[in-house]
């Protein structure tokens, strides 16, 4: 399973909660790209973020884990 969302958006919340350098965000980005993940997992992918930034409900979570 695959917890997947708005990269743009994924980005700015973590600016915004701080404590850790975004460089370190960028960089676990570019480490999921180069490995292309979440494709070469061949897992389940559970939309978590939108682009509004709005978070997937919990319920909504569990229906798509399983089910």
């Amino acid at each position: 399973m695959w917890f997947d969302g708005d990269l743009s958006r994924a980005r700015q919340l973590f600016v915004q909660r701080g404590g850790i350098a975004v460089e370190h965000f960028d960089r676990q980005i570019r480490a999921i790209n180069q490995a292309r993940y979440p494709a070469s997992l061949q897992c389940v992918v559970v939309p978590a973020l939108s682009g509004a930034g709005v978070f997937l409900d919990q319920h909504e979570i569990e229906r798509t884990v399983f089910t």
